[in-house]
């Protein structure tokens, strides 16, 4: 988990895509969090991600960088500048 954290740390933004009913909602968040050996996002509870998160809490955090991107498995696989 500290793996995936110090790269999610190194990078500008990343993002975070929950279940918004029958869709999907992507939204880019700042600064996680690493505690006890768990990832931590923070938001405010009035906020729609907060309630997405109440209703299903099955989330894909995308990390891109112009050089790499990581899959599930923590592979790093080389990406192409279009």
């Amino acid at each position: 988990m500290e793996e995936v954290f110090k790269y999610l740390k190194r990078l500008d933004v990343n993002f975070l895509a929950t279940r918004n009913g029958e869709s999907v909602s992507c939204r880019p968040f700042g600064d996680p969090i690493l505690f006890d050996n768990k990832i931590y996002i923070l938001t405010q509870a009035q906020k729609s991600v907060a309630k997405q998160l109440a209703a299903n809490n099955h989330i894909c955090i995308v990390a891109y960088n112009q050089a790499e991107i990581r899959d599930s498995d923590g592979k790093v696989l080389v990406a192409y500048e279009f």
